[in-house]
C-alpha cells in the first residue's frame, strides 16, 4: 500500500531517507487492541534519560491527544557493572494515536509531547511504530517543513506502519503535522483565448471607424460649399 502512496503523495518530504540518516532518541510502539485504547510502549534509547521527564512527556501526550493516559508504568534498567548506565521504559494505554478506518495518525501530538526537554533529555528524533495497523490511501507517507521532517514505510508481514520524525525545533507550538495526506490544491484554470481581438476592442474599432467616416463626410461638404 505504501508503495502506491509513495507515487500518489508527491508532496513535500525529506530529500534523504530519515531511516538511514537519523538516530532516534525515543522509540514509541503502538499496538492495536480489541478496545478503543491502544497499548503503548516508550523506550528512551538515549542512556541515562530522566524518568521524571519521560513521565511528564507521556502526560503531555495525553493532553495533545485530548484523552487520558491509562495505566502508566515506568521501569528503569541498569546495564553494565563498572559504570552502569540507566535505560528507561514506560508502558501505558492511549486513545487517538491511529485511526484504522481513515488512516489518520497522531504524529503531531507525539512530536509536540516529546520536544522541549533540555540537556541530555532533549529529543531530536523519534521512531514511531503502529503495530497491526495497515495504511489507507489517506495515511501520511512523508511530510517536511522548516520545523519537522516525517517519513513513513509499511511492512506487510507482520503488518505495521513505521515512522521516523525529526524535530528541527524544540518549540511545540511550531510543530504542525497533518493527520492525513492532504493533496495540494489544483492550479486555477485560465480560460483559453481564440487568438483574436477581444470584443471590447472590436467595438472600439467600429466606433472609431464610424467617427472617422463622419469626419470625412463633413470635410467633403465643407470643401464643396467653398467651391460654390
Amino acid at each position: 500500500m505504501f508503495g502506491a502512496l509513495a507515487v500518489c503523495q508527491e508532496g513535500p518530504g525529506p530529500k534523504t531517507s530519515l531511516f538511514s540518516s537519523t538516530n532516534a532518541d525515543i522509540s514509541l510502539t503502538v499496538r492495536q487492541t480489541d478496545s478503543a485504547a491502544a497499548d503503548c510502549e516508550v523506550t528512551a534509547i538515549r542512556r541515562d534519560y530522566d524518568p521524571k521527564v519521560l513521565v511528564a512527556q507521556i502526560q503531555r501526550l495525553g493532553q495533545e491527544l485530548g484523552s487520558e493516559i491509562r495505566g502508566l508504568r515506568v521501569d528503569t534498567k541498569e546495564v553494565g557493572t563498572a559504570k552502569p548506565q540507566t535505560f528507561v521504559k514506560a508502558a501505558f494505554g492511549a486513545f487517538g494515536l491511529f485511526d484504522p478506518v481513515t488512516g489518520a495518525s497522531g504524529l503531531q501530538a507525539v512530536a509536540r509531547a516529546f520536544c522541549g526537554a533540555e540537556g541530555s533529555n532533549a529529543v531530536r528524533a523519534l521512531s514511531v511504530t503502529f503495530l497491526g495497523f495497515a495504511p489507507t490511501s489517506k495515511t501520511l507517507r512523508t511530510f517536511s517543513s522548516d520545523k519537522v521532517l516525517v517519513e513513513g514505510r509499511f511492512n506487510e508481514n507482520p503488518v505495521f506502519v513505521e515512522y521516523v520524525v525529526a524535530l528541527l525545533t524544540q518549540n511545540a507550538e511550531e510543530i504542525v503535522i497533518p493527520k492525513v495526506y492532504e493533496a495540494p490544491a489544483p492550479p486555477e484554470k485560465v480560460a483559453p483565448t481564440s487568438g483574436g481581438l477581444p470584443p471590447l476592442v472590436w467595438v472600439s474599432l467600429v466606433v472609431a471607424a464610424v467617427a472617422l467616416g463622419a469626419l470625412v463626410y463633413f470635410a467633403m461638404l465643407g470643401s464643396g460649399s467653398r467651391r460654390r
